[in-house]
């Protein structure tokens, strides 16, 4: 290793060494600091799954898995379809009338 401040004599020579070192330890930290912020922006949880995601699940599109969370929520969150019992009983017990198909522009 050299002695690289063992010639210092004066202290000007000794405030320039000083302001070299604290340049030199400023560049080194920010180096440093990049380099532990891409580290932990690369290990955040949304990329740890957006990566795992995008690595494993290249068998399916992404509209298909979206569709089929659309369906289920669908299905989920619509109301049930009421029974032909259920209608009678809204209706004060009366049968609904059905209609024939040809009659539907009329009624």
């Amino acid at each position: 290793m050299s002695d690289k401040y063992g010639k210092i004599k004066t202290t000007a020579e000794l405030n320039k060494a000083i302001h070299a070192v604290t340049r030199e330890r400023k560049k080194l930290g920010k180096g440093v600091e990049k380099d532990f912020s891409g580290f932990r922006d690369h290990y955040r949880p949304a990329n740890l799954a957006t990566n795992f995601v995008r690595q494993y699940t290249p068998w399916f599109t992404w509209t298909e898995l979206g569709l089929g969370v659309v369906r289920g929520l669908k299905k989920r969150l619509a109301a049930p379809a009421k029974t032909k019992a259920a209608k009678a009983l809204d209706m004060g017990g009366e049968e609904p009338e059905t209609v024939p198909a040809g009659d539907q522009a009329e009624a």
